[in-house]
Formats: structure tokens, C-alpha cells, sequence
């Protein structure tokens, strides 16, 4: 088995090829995400299952393919990878689906979530750990977040999380292949254009953050322009994350650190 590690910052994407003699390529969900426990018996199990299903959920709801409609009118493209290159924002929806006649990616099943590292580990990256399973390994710094932050760093962790899900869609049926890429300087974005896979992370926050009735409607763009902002790189601003206690407004204004 043949591995290919590309990584910049705190995520780490991953290309396996499929064993040779793997005459049996897995089947692959073309409906929705296909994440589990990577340790079921683990004391973090509960609270983690509650992320994973509260993740997957809000990247398969109607708010949040509402959001990106929106997000599509602002800002018309998004990129992909090096591969693909750019593509239509409003077509996102569809590779998401898996439903992308030109550009077909299926979401890789029986991917486990795993935490590795203490408290502070801010570890995210997506692989896949034999020929037919995939990976979502996560600090423990995130699922902190998620159970002891308050709302909005939650839904950080929800940004997080929805991200490496993201990495989990395919673009091949037998072996282990991101269609969404963000690691390399090849893959980065042009200015003003998002990054597909931090674009979903942030949406999938924001959506969240809505839904709760901390983010008005209106105030929407406020907060995904709070933790991705394509003018300046579109990836994940981590450090705005504790800077909106109580019911301060989220907003790019209101960031404690640029």
C-alpha cells in the first residue's frame, strides 16, 4: 500500500492507493457522509458521537444548503484543487450530493473520528488508515471545544470537524482520493476566492450558530467573514474562536486579534 502525505498548518490530507491485489473495492455513499466512532468503548464516546451526528446534520440541512445559495450570489466561484481548479459556488451543492456529472465524488464510507493528544492538541487532518476505510484524526484542543467552550467556540469545533469531513468525498471508487484539496501551495486559493473545503467548514458553523439564535439571519455574512475571509485567505480563523463570550456579537470587528 503506496502513501502520500501532503500537509501545511494544522491539516494533514492524505492519498492512499488501493492494494493491488484488493479485488473488492468498497462500496461508497452518494447520499450523505459516512462518519463514525473510532473508538466506541472510549470515555469520550457519548459526547463524541453527539459532535459527529450534530456535524453531520448540519451539513445535510436545508439551512445550510440555504446558506450556501447565499454565499454563491456574493461570491460566484470557489476552489477546489489544482485538479479542478475553480468552480461554480452554486454547483457545490451538487458535489456535496454527489450528483456532479462532470466532476463525479462520492463520499468515502466507514470513516472513523479518533482524538489523539491531551487537551491542547490542535491535530485535524483526514486519511485513510487501510485500503477501504478512512480516518478524520482530531486533537483533543477541538473536542474541548466542542464540550466545555461556550457557543461559539463549539461551533468552531463544528467548523472543524465539518472541514475534515469534507476531505472524506472521493474522487475515485477505489481508492482514497480528495476531491476537495488545501495543504499545498498548489492548492491554495486565488485572492478573493474561498477554499471549497473551508468554505464548508464555516458555512456548516455559521448555519449551527443560526439554528442556536446566536447569529441573527441578517447576520450571517458577519460571522463567516469572522473566520474565513477570502480577501485575506480563506482558511479557518482559529484564534477568533474564544473572542465572543456571552452574547457579544460575532462579527470581524469585534475579533480580539486580528
Amino acid at each position: 500500500m503506496r502513501w502520500v502525505w501532503i500537509f501545511i498548518g494544522i491539516c494533514l490530507t492524505a492519498c492512499v492507493a488501493e492494494n493491488e491485489t484488493d479485488l473488492n473495492p468498497p462500496e461508497i455513499s452518494a447520499f450523505s457522509p459516512d462518519i463514525r466512532l473510532g473508538a466506541p468503548n472510549s470515555p469520550e464516546a457519548e459526547l463524541l458521537q453527539n459532535w459527529i451526528e450534530t456535524t453531520t446534520s448540519t451539513l445535510t440541512s436545508a439551512p445550510f444548503e440555504n446558506n450556501l445559495s447565499r454565499v454563491a450570489e456574493r461570491y460566484p466561484q470557489v476552489w477546489v484543487s489544482r485538479t479542478r481548479d475553480a468552480m461554480q459556488t452554486a454547483e457545490l451543492r451538487d458535489v456535496l450530493h454527489a450528483d456532479d456529472s462532470l466532476f463525479p465524488s462520492l463520499w468515502w464510507p466507514k470513516t472513523s473520528v479518533v482524538l489523539r493528544g491531551d487537551e491542547t492538541t490542535d491535530l485535524a487532518r483526514t486519511g485513510a488508515d487501510t485500503e477501504t476505510k478512512g480516518e478524520i484524526e482530531i486533537g483533543r484542543m477541538h473536542y474541548r471545544r466542542y464540550t466545555e467552550g461556550d457557543m461559539v467556540e463549539r461551533s468552531c469545533a463544528i467548523n472543524t470537524l465539518a472541514h475534515e469531513i469534507s476531505h472524506t468525498l472521493s474522487d475515485r471508487a477505489d481508492e482514497f482520493w480528495m476531491h476537495f484539496l488545501d495543504t499545498a501551495a498548489r492548492d491554495n486559493a486565488p485572492p478573493n476566492m474561498y477554499q471549497a473545503s473551508y468554505l464548508v467548514g464555516t458555512v456548516a458553523q455559521c448555519t449551527w450558530l443560526q439554528e442556536q439564535e446566536r447569529v441573527a439571519e441578517n447576520e450571517f455574512f458577519d460571522c463567516l467573514l469572522t473566520f474565513s475571509d477570502p480577501s485575506s485567505g480563506s482558511r479557518f480563523r482559529s484564534r477568533a474562536c474564544n473572542d465572543f463570550p456571552n452574547d457579544k456579537p460575532v462579527t470581524p470587528e469585534g475579533r480580539l486579534d486580528p
